[in-house]
């Protein structure tokens, strides 16, 4: 069996969204090769309006991810699947042989937040808070913010000729802030970009995430 990987709304760390033509085009791919599609909705939530999923597109096919730890909180491990159904039974036998040692309890609690309508409304809530991170942290690089989904809680940073990926993220963790180079980002044996990923969502206040982007700034030129 040979898959795509995909991660079409939100994609992480770039921060962009496929539409629905894109989409389209790579269910055609797939069933064309007889190949199955793994779509990680781990961001979806984000993008209120995002196209319809692969899931929707092929489910035939397409094995369908999301979690809980982003949508609630980092430490809600509660991750959910939708497989087609001609594997469904050795989905629940792997599941069974893999997953034992998670809190039913906090399973259940989540699922019950699902249910209840509680977990939607903290999406919304999300949104408007990674909206607004999401505009100021632009405000302060300008250009350098490359294109993406304006509610996200990740920004991918372009920097300047001169000055590697490695290079920046050294300079950053010198004065205290912490992010991701493009390398780890990167596929052994491929050019690593002139870029940063910045998480918008690492500290609670968001005026301390935004002294955070500023000195982000400071160190590729923009302020």
């Amino acid at each position: 069996m040979k898959a795509i990987y995909a991660m079409p709304s939100v994609h992480n760390p770039l921060g962009i969204t496929a539409g629905h033509a894109r989409r389209q085009e790579i269910v055609e791919v797939a069933r064309e090769f007889d190949l199955v599609i793994v779509e990680d909705d781990a961001y979806g939530f984000m993008e209120e309006d995002a196209p319809a999923t692969y899931r929707e597109l092929a489910p035939e096919r397409t094995f369908y991810v999301r979690g809980l730890s982003k949508t609630y909180a980092p430490a809600t491990r509660t991750g959910l699947l939708v497989a087609p159904e001609r594997w469904n039974g050795g989905v629940e036998n792997i599941l069974k042989n893999t997953t034992t040692g998670t809190s039913i309890a906090h399973n259940a609690a989540c699922v019950a937040m699902m249910e209840d309508g509680v977990l939607d409304r903290l999406v919304v809530v999300k949104r408007e808070e990674g909206a607004k991170r999401n505009a100021d942290a632009r405000r302060i690089l300008g250009a350098a913010a490359a294109e993406g989904a304006r509610c996200a809680w990740h920004l991918w940073v372009k920097l300047p000729e001169g000055l590697t990926a490695a290079e920046a993220q050294r300079a950053c963790g010198e004065r205290g802030v912490m992010v991701s180079g493009a390398g780890g980002f990167t596929v052994a044996g491929f050019d690593v970009p002139r870029a940063l990923r910045l998480a918008l969502g690492g500290e609670v206040e968001a005026a301390r995430t935004l002294e955070g982007v500023g000195i982000v700034g400071e160190v590729i030129g923009r302020s």
